[in-house]
């Protein structure tokens, strides 16, 4: 809240100035100071040579009134516990909002040759309630509309290979309980705390991270305390189970969390673990799992890592691997990264393990454009 202030009111600015005419004053500094002979007394000789040595007109300096200006602009009473217009919200449906508008379209090809597509159309809405001196909440909201045709197995949100769903990927508000950001609230469909996905925004590209692969989801209606301290971050998060909607499927419930050094230094290590009833292909699922994640970046070279072990069901699987190299340009409209991903599940049969590659690149061909 800024400090309210008082001054002085004047027509030209700056400080008031008190002036005098005396022109009879300014004759005897014309002339040289009488004789005693033309001005009788000495009380009226000595009068008439003070004035003759005065300026005119008479102009009081200001060094006389800095003690009462002082005074003035710094008032014995602290006006901060006085609202001001500032300690309002302005604006609130405009100021510190950020809005998108995403498109996107992509093309499939399975083994046996057959094409298919799939599309979304969506809104990415963030928007920051402030006071003046700090943020209140945060809430970031998209609803997408997809499509596909022909895509075979699609995501559990469709039903079948040609149909439209309504997905919200990310809709919540993160509420500052402090001033200094240590205890946050945040409340609505969010990604869960779970190792690199926690960190490295994936929503709607090719660039995943095993989240799916490791539980089915990634995203799930919930509420988390969360924070910045000095040296860590942390979330934790209960969760319905669903995924997608907002459903009760029979008491199924998550707890899932993360820890780790802060986000955006060179070098990030985080601990999570996820515990409960998650919702896989429409049916809850019990799973147990832990992870270790670390990341890297140097200038325009970066490294990802993560090795996570659980439980799904009554598969015991023992571990999943993911490894990443990637390269961004220093404007950052090119990136590219290779993926490593292997997994190992116990008896399941031949395929208990699997290795898989990926090569992936993107690149902005003009502003909010993406190839």
């Amino acid at each position: 809240m800024r400090r309210g202030r008082g001054k002085f009111a004047t027509s030209g600015g700056g400080f008031p100035k008190l002036k005098f005419d005396l022109p009879s004053i300014a004759s005897y500094r014309a002339v040289d100071v009488p004789s005693p002979e033309d001005t009788g007394t000495p009380m009226i000789q000595l009068c008439l040579l003070f004035l003759a040595y005065l300026p005119s007109p008479i102009v009081p300096s200001q060094e006389l009134f800095a003690p009462l200006q002082a005074a003035v602009e710094e008032p014995s009473i602290d006006p901060d516990w006085i609202p001001s217009s500032e300690s309002v919200w302005n604006r609130p449906m405009i100021d510190n909002l950020r809005w998108d508008l995403d498109l996107s379209l992509r093309g499939h090809v399975d083994g046996r040759g057959d094409i298919g597509f799939s599309g979304a159309l969506g809104l990415d809405i963030n928007k920051v309630i402030s006071t003046s001196t700090r943020d209140v909440a945060t809430f970031v909201l998209q609803p997408y509309l997809l499509r596909t045709d022909g895509v075979a197995p699609g995501p559990p949100i469709f039903e079948d290979d040609h149909d439209f769903a309504l997905q919200w990927r990310i809709f919540n508000a993160n509420i500052n309980l402090t001033r200094d950001g240590a205890y946050r609230f945040r409340v609505g469909h969010f990604e869960l705390p779970f190792g690199l996905e926690q960190n490295i925004d994936t929503n709607g590209t090719l660039r995943q991270y095993g989240s799916a692969m490791n539980f089915g989801s990634k995203t799930d209606w919930g509420a988390t305390i969360n924070g910045d301290l000095d040296s860590f971050e942390y979330e934790v998060a209960w969760s319905r189970g669903a995924g997608n909607e907002y459903l009760d499927r029979g008491g199924n419930g998550v707890w899932s969390g993360r820890i780790g050094t802060p986000r955006h230094g060179s070098s990030v290590y985080g601990l999570s673990f996820l515990s409960g009833d998650l919702t896989t292909s429409g049916v809850p699922v019990e799973q147990h799992r832990v992870a270790l994640d670390a990341s890297f970046s140097r200038q325009s070279l970066g490294a990802h890592f993560e090795l996570s072990a659980g439980q799904v069901g009554s598969v015991d699987e023992s571990w999943t691997g993911i490894a990443e190299a990637n390269w961004t340009n220093p404007l950052e409209t090119k990136r590219a990264w290779l993926q490593l991903f292997t997994r190992r599940i116990d008896g399941v049969g031949p395929r208990d393990e699997s290795l898989e590659l990926r090569l992936g690149t993107r690149l902005q061909v003009s502003r909010g454009a993406y190839f």
